[in-house]
């Protein structure tokens, strides 16, 4: 159980995990949308992502993805030293702060991984070994804040899909992705119990807004159209 492992979120962290619920209202045309994807290492957010820019060619969208490959700190998924968490983290945020100020007049744009899942999965299991001073955690949970302040001042619509794939399953696609040499499946499995906490209170929290797909069970084309019929359903004008 991600209980075992993951003590209950502070007031700080739930503060940050509030931002982004908005009470369910008419949506209108003139509002733009922003769809964050979020999920832990193998579930297929950047296969997602990568694909609705691909295939929706005459829609007015753009993107964020993730490139944790291009992080100097990491190595494969994992922080090359210890002393370096910190900034490695502030690595991933900065990369949010640019996407966000680089967003030009498209309708619809989707993040690959949920900013809060940096803070609240990431760097909250960094703080619990000792990496993260809790000085420079409460730092990056006031950081995130901004980002999701940038974010609400450009969208007025927030929807919240999460993917979902069994461990064993998730495991092995990291295998099939990662040099032998820099796997770490406990540190991919501790993870997965993080992001297990934070998907709860997602579900919780966003109600309405929250969508959630396994894709251990369904292909990306499916989840893909999917997705952007209940958008359209919605009252989003994302075309």
């Amino acid at each position: 159980m991600a209980s075992s492992i993951v003590e209950r979120f502070s007031p700080h962290e739930r503060s940050l995990l509030a931002l982004g619920k908005k009470p369910l209202r008419d949506r209108s045309a003139d509002e733009r949308t922003a769809v964050v994807v979020t999920g832990p290492p193998g579930s297929g957010k950047s296969t997602l992502v990568s694909s609705l820019i691909k295939e929706r060619t005459t829609a007015s969208i753009t993107a964020y993805i993730e490139e944790s490959q291009k992080n100097p700190f990491l190595r494969g998924g994992v922080v090359r030293n210890p002393m370096n968490a910190p900034q490695s983290q502030e690595w991933f945020l900065r990369q949010y702060d640019r996407s966000i100020r680089e967003i030009g007049a498209e309708r619809l744009f989707v993040v690959d991984q949920d900013p809060r899942a940096v803070v609240l999965v990431y760097s909250r299991r960094l703080a619990a070994v000792g990496s993260i001073s809790k000085t420079n955690y409460s730092r990056q949970i006031n950081r995130c804040r901004n980002i999701f302040a940038s974010l609400s001042e450009n969208f007025g619509n927030f929807y919240f899909v999460s993917l979902v794939a069994d461990s064993v399953t998730r495991l092995y696609r990291l295998k099939m992705r990662e040099p032998a040499s820099c796997f770490n499946e406990r540190f991919y499995q501790e993870v997965g119990l993080y992001f297990e906490f934070f998907l709860s209170h997602l579900r919780r929290l966003h109600q309405g807004r929250y969508i959630e797909y396994d894709t251990g069970k369904l292909a990306v084309a499916q989840i893909q159209s999917d997705l952007i019929e209940r958008l359209t359903a919605d009252g989003n004008n994302i075309s």
